[in-house]
């Protein structure tokens, strides 16, 4: 019994002899040189937070258009001049009944200015100074309701003369010369070229990386622009089962409605699915310490998906020869 544990102990101590002669050759990557932040793409088109069909705010017939379809246009630009004759001659005629009642009120101020002396002189009887005091505050309020008046003519002659609430393109011309508009009827369609955000459909599978994300830009032809996440709707399509998210440009910026790719790097570094393999029911990766195999799983990933790590400078992966591996066993890293 005695030599059959010896014969036992001596075989185990030429294998592990052999083992440790034998290291697996393998070739290692440093894990930050090969790790990587994976790049999530999605369709996206960029959106005028301005988009609106200039309307005219009163009724008179159209004397001028002054811009056509495709042309850029600043803030308070004249795009259309209506037929004011009529909105003059109602800011005149306020204007001279406005300037009546200030006359008359100077003059109802004028004539209670003295009403102190005649009472005091018996020149006047206390209902007459009452009725002065009264002529006052009612002409106070005649002129008041007056200069409201002319204050609204002088509105609706500055509204013949239609001016572009923001800067933009006008992107349609819907009236023409000689017709006759009423409060409401459209004139023209002005978009903003300036204000403009970028709209992107977000699978829910990827609005966690896309919070955290790096990188983002907007891509259509050959020129990228870099974006910023700015909400993210808190609604689910009933449709497509997606969220919209809502970014700003924060350098250059596109045409307004224009389409292209909305791209942004996963913040957290990912090691290549090409390192990844199997042991029992984890999937891992061989990391190199020591010239040692330490296998390291990583929960919840499968095979063919890059793995997320914590990237750590001066930690090697076993790039190749790792399929044979186990952990714990002897390494011969080659370049």
């Amino acid at each position: 019994m005695r030599r059959l544990l010896s014969i036992i102990a001596l075989a185990f101590s030429v294998s592990a002899h052999g083992q440790a002669a034998n290291p697996v050759v393998v070739k290692i990557e440093a894990m930050d040189a090969i790790a990587f932040h994976p790049e999530v793409t999605q369709s996206a088109h960029t959106v005028a937070l301005h988009d609106s069909r200039i309307a005219a705010q009163v009724d008179a017939a159209v004397l001028a258009v002054h811009v056509k379809v495709g042309e850029q246009v600043q803030q308070g630009q004249s795009l259309v001049t209506l037929d004011d004759r009529d909105r003059r001659i109602a800011l005149e005629e306020a204007e001279a009944s406005l300037r009546n009642r200030i006359a008359r009120l100077e003059l109802a101020q004028y004539r209670l200015a003295k009403v102190d002396a005649l009472l005091k002189s018996n020149s006047i009887s206390a209902d007459d100074a009452k009725q002065r005091e009264t002529d006052v505050a009612s002409l106070e309020s005649e002129r008041a309701a007056q200069a409201t008046a002319v204050a609204k003519a002088k509105l609706e002659l500055a509204r013949c003369n239609v001016q572009a609430p923001f800067a933009g393109v006008v992107t349609e011309r819907l009236i023409a010369v000689g017709e006759w508009v009423a409060p409401g009827t459209p004139l023209l369609r002005l978009v903003s070229d300036r204000e403009l955000e970028l709209s992107a459909r977000i699978q829910l599978s990827d609005v966690e990386a896309l919070m955290s994300a790096v990188d983002l830009r907007f891509e259509s032809g050959d020129i990228a622009h870099p974006v910023t996440l700015r909400a993210l709707t808190g609604a689910v399509g009933e449709t497509d089962r997606m969220r919209e998210a809502r970014l700003v440009f924060t350098s250059s910026k596109p045409l307004a409605g224009q389409s292209g790719t909305l791209r942004f790097a996963v913040a957290t570094a990912h090691l290549p699915a090409s390192v990844l393999v199997r042991r029992g029911d984890q999937v891992g990766y061989f990391e190199a310490v020591a010239n040692e195999a330490r296998f390291r799983p990583v929960p919840g990933i499968r095979e063919g998906q890059p793995a997320p790590v914590s990237v750590t400078s001066g930690r090697y992966v076993v790039a190749e020869g790792r399929h044979r591996l186990q952990d714990g066993d002897a390494l011969a890293p080659i370049d």
